[in-house]
């Protein structure tokens, strides 16, 4: 288990470190959906422009697991990069809520709120000193 963070008390520290293993499993749960999408998207399409989508899909993919260990070991460059994807993956769903596939959008709405909370938040990221 990882020792508490100075000037925390250990109660509030153990609570920090359980809500960033939340929040790691969230954003690896969003890297693993966004690999099943590409791997969707490369079985169904046959257009030239799916080699950049997948692309761009596995790189975005490689990018929220580097972000999801940045923030289990409590980084704050970990912040900027999970925050700006779940406002991303919000939009998309937001309007997928709306859709006939409501079901598909309803849980990564959900995902995303919890998710950009608990990291907003600062007790799972800490902020930089003094502010």
């Amino acid at each position: 288990m990882p020792e508490p963070e100075a000037g925390v008390p250990a109660g509030d520290a153990a609570v920090s470190v359980a809500l960033r293993r939340v929040v790691a499993a969230l954003v690896v749960l969003e890297a693993l959906l966004l690999l099943a999408g590409v791997v969707a998207l490369a079985l169904s399409a046959d257009s030239a422009n799916v080699v950049v989508m997948i692309v761009v899909g596995l790189a975005l993919a490689g990018g929220l697991a580097a972000a999801a260990v940045g923030a289990l070991q409590g980084r704050r460059w970990a912040r900027g990069p999970i925050l700006t994807w779940q406002l991303v993956q919000g939009g998309i769903a937001l309007s997928v809520v709306f859709s006939p596939t409501w079901w598909v959008g309803v849980p990564l709405l959900a995902i995303s709120v919890v998710t950009a909370v608990l990291v907003a938040g600062g007790r799972v990221i800490a902020r930089e000193p003094g502010l």
